[in-house]
């Protein structure tokens, strides 16, 4: 008989029959904690005074959504992330936590939050709101003659304060990849970077719970697709829900926003900014030049004012003057010559082309005259 040395010294006998190894079965993947939430940073103090330039008002009030977007992360670290192993973060997985996490809660309805998480976002929230009221603060002191063009765009098109805090979501992702890469983050799709309907909902629910209210702001009636401040569902998903929808701010609202004074690409082999005119090049009889002249001062006078718009037709024959004398109507407010029979020749929908050329004028506050109609 062969004797050897267990580990503990001792003498055992062996048998014929050699042992059979079992194999050693790894432990189960348990998804890894989540790490510690930070209390947030102490809020930078705010700089006081009126605003002097658009570029002022605009990062005030991004610093308003970030915080925004700060809660949105903490929301989906307490969620989501929570019982998501690091290595699937940003990949189409549904784990075992997720579901157990699932079956054992309560249900909660659309627009709502558990106690607990709200708790957790409040600090961010309060944030945001507390920039929101010092912003207002610096526009009451802010001269008037100064365009800030997000409260510009805001008042032209008629936008509610949601409404502008979708854009400027969107606006995030189109100058910082930082923001590209959270959103698809947040989305837990690293394929994904630009926000969905779901995720703009779910960053603005401490201002707008209502869901089915927030959902309207992305039907076709609504005042951000009418005026074609947003594109909604353009990528090739586009067989889901609405709420799975991809949103992308225009590419000129964009530029614009951001300090850009060119002429949207798509008007630019149809409308043409024209220079001003003096009333003694005008060649016309002396009651006809009056008469547009009073049109004229009536016009200064109440722009912007008493008098929300008006429309002024000219006609006559090939080379009688018409634009020269919108020209000298316009002597206190830019013009924008269109073409409509380049229009109708173009690729793009005539109808879509006629509001980008209103949309281009109330941003620059210019009139609009249409040529060769």
């Amino acid at each position: 008989m062969q004797l050897f040395k267990s580990r503990q010294g001792e003498e055992k006998e062996t048998t014929g029959a050699p042992e059979i190894e079992r194999p050693v079965v790894p432990p189960p993947n348990v998804p890894s904690p989540p790490p510690a939430l930070q209390p947030p940073l102490p809020q930078p103090p705010l700089p006081g005074g009126p605003y002097t330039s658009s570029e002022q008002h605009l990062c005030d009030e991004l610093r308003r959504i970030d915080y925004l977007v700060h809660a949105q992360t903490v929301r989906w670290r307490l969620t989501i992330g929570s019982s998501k192993p690091p290595q699937l973060w940003g990949m189409v997985h549904v784990t075992d936590a997720e579901i157990e996490n699932y079956l054992e809660s309560d249900f909660v309805l659309p627009g709502r939050l558990p106690a607990d998480l709200e708790n957790s976002l409040q600090d961010y929230w309060e944030r945001a709101a507390l920039e929101a009221q010092w912003i207002r603060k610096r526009l009451v002191h802010t001269p008037a003659e100064l365009t800030l063009r997000l409260n510009r765009l805001t008042s032209q098109c008629g936008l509610s304060d949601c409404e502008r805090d979708v854009i400027l979501i969107c606006l995030l992702p189109e100058f910082e990849g930082r923001y590209r890469r959270l959103f698809g983050y947040l989305q837990d799709d690293v394929s994904r970077n630009l926000p969905t309907v779901e995720l703009l909902l779910q960053i603005l629910h401490p201002v707008l719970p209502d869901v089915m209210l927030a959902r309207s702001l992305f039907t076709s009636k609504s005042k951000l697709l009418k005026h074609h401040l947003l594109s909604v569902g353009d990528d090739l998903r586009n067989d889901g829900p609405l709420s799975m929808s991809s949103v992308r701010v225009d590419a000129h609202i964009a530029n614009y926003l951001l300090g850009s004074d060119d002429l949207d690409a798509r008007l630019l082999e149809i409308v043409t900014p024209s220079g001003k005119v003096r009333w003694e090049e005008l060649i016309t009889d002396p009651e006809r030049l009056e008469r547009l002249k009073s049109f004229a001062g009536w016009w200064d006078s109440g722009r912007g004012h008493h008098v929300p718009g008006a429309i002024l037709f000219l006609h006559g024959p090939y080379g009688v003057g018409r634009l020269s004398a919108a020209r000298g109507v316009c002597t206190g407010t830019s013009l924008l010559v269109a073409d409509v029979a380049r229009a109708f020749q173009s690729r793009s929908p005539f109808e879509q082309l006629v509001d980008l050329t209103y949309r281009e004028a109330s941003l620059r506050g210019a009139a609009v005259f249409w040529s060769h109609c």
